[in-house]
């Protein structure tokens, strides 16, 4: 509920973090219940140079995949848990998909941003 408050980033004395926005509440809440079930969550969006992923469950290792819009690919890159950063710098701007896909099967497929 917090993360969807008005002021969530910025909170104050006068309202906290703000009106709470029921129906992002609920999405944020199903994002983060299928990535447990999945073993991925990705931030920041929209993303500058780098992308974290953030790992859950018994996953270990995984490959992160990119590709525009148009579905060409740009390039694949091997991460783990403890080496979970993946650099954007080279990648032009304007949206794009990610797929990260664990050595166990688990999948989940992403679309950024890259200002």
């Amino acid at each position: 509920m917090q993360q969807s408050a008005s002021q969530y980033l910025t909170p104050d004395y006068f309202l906290g973090y703000g009106i709470p926005d029921f129906q992002l509440a609920v999405g944020i809440g199903l994002d983060y219940e299928a990535s447990q079930r999945n073993g991925f969550q990705v931030y920041p969006n929209p993303i500058k140079d780098k992308l974290q992923v953030q790992f859950f469950g018994d996953v270990e290792n995984a490959e992160v995949s990119v590709f525009d819009i148009l579905g060409k690919h740009v390039f694949t890159e091997a991460i783990s848990r403890y080496n979970s950063t993946v650099d954007f710098s080279n990648i032009s701007n304007g949206v794009c998909i990610v797929r990260i896909k664990s050595d166990n099967k688990k999948a989940n497929t992403f679309k950024l941003i890259k200002e």
